[in-house]
């Protein structure tokens, strides 16, 4: 009842509004639509899946997306109907007054033919038309700016993880970085203190084990030495002897405090 009170209302505001002289037709972008046809017979429905018809004025019968009236004065017709998203596209029989009306957070990106008045009423447009034919385009401003903000979160949210990547393999760097140098801190200690340091038994000679072998065979007989002489770190020349060491190839031999590598005659 309050449904079928509030259409006969903005019925009446309709006529009231309009020239009633000439036949009006009002289109809601969301599908809402209002005629009113004066001395035609009949008109075309406007977009797709029309519902909830209710013709005043007369009877009719529908036919091809056309409505024909039997009494040809004053009729008006309200009925919902369904655009394609972003489109009013309106073909009538005759010239007739043409209102889209549209919220004005949307944006008009095409217009034809040219608006005989452009008016904006509150929070909506008001675009009319003394035409047959009509065709709309628009867009949601805010559908784009929503586009956008989601774009803009995207882009942070992967900053954000690339970001938390790296200081997580910089810490992970670090942290490697400080137990090798605590490694070889330790091992400084145990050359300096002459501690034996415990190394995997492997019996097979690398190039370092040989670098560190054929320089003590030519004389090199102190880890200074030794180290000047292969370029290697002075803590990986102390690995080296120590395995030489563990596999027979040489001796360390302690004499006034000081510490010497000889080939071990017996291997």
């Amino acid at each position: 009842m309050l449904k079928t009170l509030l259409i006969i209302i903005f019925i009446m505001i309709f006529m009231l509004t309009f020239n009633v002289n000439s036949s009006t037709l009002i289109l809601y972008y969301n599908g809402t639509v209002i005629s009113h046809v004066v001395d035609q017979k009949c008109e075309s429905l406007v977009g797709n899946n029309i519902s909830d018809l209710v013709v005043y004025g007369s009877k009719y019968n529908i036919s091809n997306n056309k409505i024909y009236f039997y009494n040809i004065t004053n009729i008006t017709i309200k009925y919902e109907t369904h655009f394609q998203p972003g489109v009013v596209d309106v073909k009538e029989p005759y010239v007739m007054n043409i209102t889209v009306i549209i919220p004005d957070n949307f944006t008009l990106n095409y217009v034809d033919p040219s608006p005989s008045s452009f008016q904006v009423v509150g929070k909506n447009y008001y675009i009319q038309f003394n035409s047959s034919n009509i065709t709309l385009l628009y867009s949601s401003i805010i559908s784009t700016k929503s586009k956008e903000n989601s774009l803009s979160l995207f882009y942070i949210l992967i900053f954000i993880i690339i970001t938390v990547n790296i200081l997580f393999g910089y810490l992970i760097y670090k942290e490697r970085k400080v137990i090798r140098i605590k490694k070889n801190q330790d091992i400084s200690t145990e050359i300096e203190s002459g501690t034996e340091v415990e190394l995997p038994e492997d019996p097979h000679l690398n190039d370092r084990d040989i670098m560190v072998l054929e320089a003590i065979k030519k004389g090199n007989i102190t880890l200074s030495d030794i180290v000047k002489y292969t370029k290697l770190p002075k803590t990986t020349t102390y690995r080296r002897i120590k395995k030489l060491i563990s596999l027979g190839y040489i001796k360390e031999v302690k004499k006034d405090g000081r510490i010497f590598y000889i080939i071990d005659d017996k291997k």
